[in-house]
C-alpha cells in the first residue's frame, strides 16, 4: 500500500518522508512571508448631497487636495423601515493614500507573529490527539 497508487507521492518512500518535506517547505513559506509597509486608504473628506442633482459644488472640496488624491461620488438609494431610514442621496468622498506609520507596521506584525504562533499550538494540540487515538488511546 505504499505505491503511489494509494495516496504516497512516488517521490517519496514513505509517509513519515512525505510529512517531514510538507513540515519544511511551510516552515519556510512561513519564515520567506517579509512583512512591508503598506499603502493606508485616508479618508480626508467627507459629504453628503440630498438636494442636488447628480453634482456637487466645486468649492466643496477641500484646498489641500493632491495629484494623487481619489475623489470618489457615489449615489445611495434611499431606504424606509419602521426603524431606520434615509431618502435617496449623493456622497463624497476624497481619500489620500500614505505609507503606514511604523507603529501601524509594528502592529500589523505583532498580530501576524500570533497568528503564526497560534496556528503552530493549533497544529500541535490536533497531533497530540491524533498520537493518543492511534498509539493505544482510546481503542473501541
Amino acid at each position: 500500500m505504499e505505491d503511489p497508487e494509494y495516496g504516497v507521492d512516488s517521490r517519496y518512500k514513505s509517509n513519515e518522508e512525505r510529512e517531514s518535506d510538507g513540515k519544511s517547505l511551510m516552515d519556510a513559506r512561513l519564515n520567506r512571508i517579509k512583512m512591508e509597509k503598506k499603502k493606508v486608504k485616508d479618508e480626508i473628506y467627507s459629504n453628503s448631497y440630498f438636494d442636488h442633482d447628480g453634482g456637487f459644488p466645486y468649492g466643496d472640496l477641500p484646498k489641500n487636495l493632491l495629484p494623487t488624491d481619489r475623489i470618489e461620488f457615489q449615489f445611495v438609494e434611499g431606504y424606509y423601515s419602521e426603524n431606520d431610514s434615509w431618502d435617496a442621496h449623493y456622497e463624497l468622498y476624497v481619500y489620500r493614500e500614505r505609507e503606514e506609520t511604523d507603529e501601524e507596521y509594528e502592529k500589523r506584525e505583532l498580530v501576524h507573529q500570533n497568528g503564526v504562533k497560534q496556528m503552530k499550538e493549533q497544529r500541535y494540540k490536533r497531533y497530540l490527539k491524533l498520537k493518543l487515538e492511534f498509539e493505544g488511546g482510546d481503542k473501541e
